[in-house]
């Protein structure tokens, strides 16, 4: 079923764009992954669309790309963060492991 009526494929890629841009404002990572792979179609169906108007496709998704570009930010960043955390932990385990050995 498509989740977005009967739009046109500009009007899908469009309000795709619109729910990704909500997902990513409250961090919303499962559905931001949903959204991807609806979006990938729904660029395919625009560009091969014979009615799609091409200025506005370039628009759309030069917005897209400018989105990505954030979402992969933010995941860089929270994987860095986590990695950090990570270290973190395993430096105080091996501090608490060599206070016990020894205290």
């Amino acid at each position: 079923m498509n989740i977005f009526g009967k739009k046109s494929a500009l009007e899908q890629l469009e309000s795709v764009r619109d729910e990704l841009a909500v997902a990513f404002v409250h961090h919303d990572w499962e559905r931001i992954a949903e959204l991807d792979q609806v979006c990938r179609n729904y660029v395919e169906k625009a560009a091969l669309s014979s009615t799609t108007d091409k200025n506005v496709l370039r628009a759309i998704l030069t917005q897209l790309f400018q989105l990505y570009a954030s979402i992969i930010e933010a995941c860089q960043e929270r994987r860095d963060a986590a990695r950090d955390e990570l270290v973190s932990m395993r430096r105080s385990t091996k501090g608490a492991k060599v206070y016990q050995l020894y205290g």
